[in-house]
């Protein structure tokens, strides 16, 4: 997976209203991946796609569910990816909202594109491409939920079929319920294949207006995420590295493929640093950190980079003023 394959922290938080809405703690699952719950509720945050994959592998985990996917759609907020879910919910047919979905996709998920073709018997594909080497570290319940997304507004008979490259599940009768159409699994895409007769039906929710309004909040988000891409990745390859010690800017610039040189002029251009990139992240998880409880502050302090408890003391109260004691007492419920 490269660095470049991320997925929108607000996409995450339907995964998180399912946990909870299923009964579990979503907190708890979250930070079992190594995640952060709180970037959920950053509209500018995104996660690694990798670290998703093991989200939705601990999901299926702790609910027993091997179709935990499908249920997480529902639990969506179009109000949460920038635009492009009103944009898609207010198109006035089928065909303009899909026809948005392959240009904005990207806005939720950049390891993926998404094509929009109609085949030889008139029926359309929507096939979700997505290389190779990466598909096999996508999550297959990132799939299940992805297509059931662009499913679930549909009538049942204007979804002709739907193809999936995960392997058939040793029960796919929940996804038999779901799609209510031929499923293909073990095939050679991920795809819905759609009747040409929706395409063109006119859709209640239409409005052309809404759809406008929305569609250039989501490009305009897009314009920010490539400028600031950058600053995104040397996010993350800092949370990756942080447990290993303190990360070096000469290692994470040579896993973008940049030079020292070349990084320091990127983030200089998006008004910051490295070192203040390293700061920002370590205190943002010392907080995260401090507020469970159960991990021992040395624990905490490793898992920072810091060689010692007391270095990250020092630094701690630096940031906020107060000892990481002291947060942590803070933190308790009165």
């Amino acid at each position: 997976m490269t660095t470049h394959s991320t997925t929108l922290a607000t996409w995450a938080g339907a995964i998180a209203s399912t946990l909870e809405a299923q009964g579990f703690n979503s907190r708890q699952v979250f930070a079992e991946a190594g995640l952060d719950i709180a970037r959920t509720m950053d509209p500018n945050a995104r996660y690694r796609v990798t670290d998703m994959t093991k989200l939705w592998h601990r999901c299926v985990a702790v609910t027993g569910n091997p179709a935990f996917g499908l249920s997480v759609p529902q639990h969506r907020s179009s109000t949460a990816l920038h635009g492009m879910g009103m944009a898609i919910d207010a198109s006035g047919t089928l065909q303009e909202s899909l026809e948005r979905t392959t240009k904005l996709s990207r806005l939720v998920s950049n390891v993926a594109s998404i094509e929009l073709y109609q085949r030889e018997d008139k029926h359309w594909v929507v096939d979700w491409r997505i290389e190779p080497k990466l598909r096999r570290q996508v999550a297959d319940e990132a799939m299940d939920a992805f297509l059931y997304l662009l499913a679930e507004p549909l009538d049942h008979h204007d979804l002709v079929e739907v193809h999936f490259i995960r392997a058939e599940p040793k029960d796919p009768s929940p996804w038999q319920q779901v799609f209510q159409c031929p499923i293909h699994f073990a095939s050679n895409m991920d795809a819905t294949i759609i009747s040409d007769a929706a395409m063109g039906k006119l859709r209640k929710s239409g409005n052309p207006a809404l759809a406008q309004a929305g569609e250039s909040v989501a490009l305009d988000y897009l314009q920010q995420f490539d400028r600031g891409d950058v600053v995104l990745q040397v996010e993350n390859e800092i949370r990756n590295r942080l447990q290993e010690g303190e990360p070096k800017q000469q290692d994470i610039a040579a896993s973008l493929n940049l030079s020292v040189r070349q990084l320091q002029r990127k983030l200089a251009a998006q008004s910051t640093s490295f070192a203040q990139l390293l700061q920002e992240v370590r205190r943002h998880l010392a907080k995260e950190y401090l507020a469970d409880s159960t991990r021992s502050i040395v624990d905490i302090s490793l898992s920072l980079g810091f060689n010692d408890q007391s270095n990250f003391a020092s630094a701690f109260r630096r940031w906020e003023g107060v000892s990481p004691s002291a947060y942590r007492e803070s933190c308790k419920p009165s």
